[in-house]
């Protein structure tokens, strides 16, 4: 039977961008403030929604990505029968340490570009609001951890380059 496990490595942006997009329809809406009456029965609804809108709208943008990707760069893009071939002749604690290492590749780049989205729609829902003085600092802190996941995922790109050279020798 398989099981209904959600994909992290796209999940966990996608609510990244969820949230983006909440506070720009928030901005664009004119509503600065977050008092929403009457929902407290239907927050577990309302967390099933998230999760689900969190995992379809990080995978469209992962999709989107990987065919601007292989468009740009078509020689990344290897045919299916390859790829098949060299995980049938490659270990499993190989293949298991490949699949982790471009895992966290694609979490860390999706992170990367959600965080910067969400510091922008942040920065514009706070400058109209009553916390005007959190602009700022939303955004500050949007970059930095932008940045601290740009710097990951060159330490993912890095080791994701060495499995696939070891690949090759195979």
């Amino acid at each position: 039977m398989v099981q209904l496990i959600p994909w992290l490595q796209v999940t966990i942006p996608g609510f990244v961008y969820l949230t983006a997009i909440f506070f720009f329809l928030l901005a664009l809406s004119g509503k600065y403030d977050l008092n929403f009456t009457g929902i407290k029965e239907y927050i577990p609804y309302i967390a099933i929604l998230i999760l689900f809108f969190s995992y379809v709208i990080g995978y469209t943008i992962h999709l989107t990505f990987e065919k601007i990707i292989f468009f740009i760069y078509p020689g990344l893009n290897k045919p299916l029968a390859y790829l098949i071939n060299i995980h049938n002749r490659m270990s499993k604690d190989l293949y298991k340490s490949y699949d982790d290492s471009y895992s966290n590749l694609i979490l860390f780049r999706h992170l990367f570009i959600a965080t910067i989205l969400l510091g922008i729609s942040l920065f514009n829902w706070f400058r109209k609001g009553k916390l005007q003085r959190l602009k700022w600092n939303s955004f500050i802190t949007c970059i930095i951890f932008a940045l601290l996941f740009l710097i990951a995922y060159f330490v993912a790109q890095e080791s994701v380059n060495k499995l696939n050279n070891l690949m090759s020798s195979y």
